[in-house]
């Protein structure tokens, strides 16, 4: 995080002019550990820096497999067919995104150790959840889609659940790409009565399914992992080889079904089905504008704002590397 702050001594009783007060360092650590929670789709994919004065535009080389030759023993002598490169270009545009909010004289001098940290703590909310939003909606379009039951329309899915069989096509078909889980299998522990783990993918579902993904046969609560085996941040439990994280926000759509559903737009990830980037090695920057920063539109020193600011994005480099999942969550 790089921080728009002013220079001043940490604790100066009497900061010079233009310093800012002496708790800031609090109220900067406050804001990284609300933003950060937030950012779930940054656990599963890879970061890719844009340089500065580099403008905002990110390419990517993607080079197909070559076919495997099996089949087609070398002859004495005779050089083989030559191969093609199919090389793809993947390229994609970084937005930026930013808000603040006012605060006054009054709130600074008379509660400083209570709402400038409340305040901070607002805006560290905003910034988490936007930035979360703009990459769950730059994967939310994969064009890798099973549905409940692999019905070709959202709007033919009638039955609310998670179909375990529509998890099973979507393993067999990572693996049938060779896909890598993100997770590698762990045993069991005697000692606690805890079972062994299969390899698995990390799914993201809307807290909404959770009562759904209880009630499927096969499911294991976070409570009943390996004793030795890692959670994810929101990881409320795994079927087989799947992980499920809860997201708070996650996608939820109303389709046109004849009794409408609730339709979870759920992600799957295999490693290395997306990158996620920034700018300069910047996620987020803080910005304080301390009061009278305004000069003569501020020609009391009565405003102060806190605000933050971002470029953020992702993008899809394998798309056989996820699967966007969507089930019923029931009836609208």
């Amino acid at each position: 995080m790089a921080l728009n702050v002013s220079t001043g001594t940490l604790g100066d009783s009497a900061p010079a002019q233009g310093a800012f007060p002496a708790n800031h360092e609090y109220y900067v650590r406050e804001f990284i550990e609300i933003a950060q929670p937030e950012l779930v789709y940054e656990m599963f994919g890879t970061p890719k820096n844009i340089p500065n004065n580099s403008s905002n535009t990110i390419k990517f080389n993607k080079v197909s497999e070559l076919a495997t030759l099996e089949d087609s023993p070398l002859t004495e002598g005779v050089t083989p067919t030559e191969q093609q490169f199919t090389l793809t270009r993947i390229e994609t545009s970084i937005d930026q995104y930013g808000g603040f909010a006012t605060t006054t004289d009054r709130l600074t001098e008379e509660s400083i150790n209570g709402l400038t940290s409340e305040f901070t703590t607002r805006i560290g909310e905003q910034a988490g959840k936007t930035m979360n939003k703009v990459e769950r909606d730059d994967l939310l379009g994969g064009t890798n889609v099973r549905r409940t039951g692999g019905v070709a329309d959202i709007d033919l899915i009638t039955a609310s659940g998670v179909g375990t069989a529509d998890l099973d096509y979507i393993f067999l078909a990572f693996k049938q790409e060779h896909v890598k889980p993100f997770r590698p299998m762990t045993s069991g522990s005697p000692n606690t009565g805890t079972q062994p783990m299969r390899e698995t993918y990390p799914v993201t579902v809307p807290v909404e399914a959770a009562p759904l993904l209880k009630a499927m046969t096969g499911f294991v609560a976070t409570p009943d992992y390996a004793s030795q085996r890692p959670t994810w941040m929101n990881e409320y439990g795994s079927y087989e080889q799947f992980s499920f994280i809860l997201d708070t926000e996650a996608n939820i759509e109303t389709n046109g079904a004849g009794t409408p559903q609730l339709i979870a737009q759920s992600l799957v990830f295999g490693k290395d089905a997306y990158h996620y980037t920034t700018i300069g090695a910047k996620d987020v920057e803080l910005i304080i504008k301390e009061l009278g920063s305004a000069g003569t539109a501020d020609p009391l020193n009565q405003r102060a704002t806190i605000g933050w600011k971002a470029k953020k994005g992702c993008v899809i480099v394998q798309q056989t590397y996820m699967f966007r999942f969507e089930f019923s969550l029931g009836d609208a």
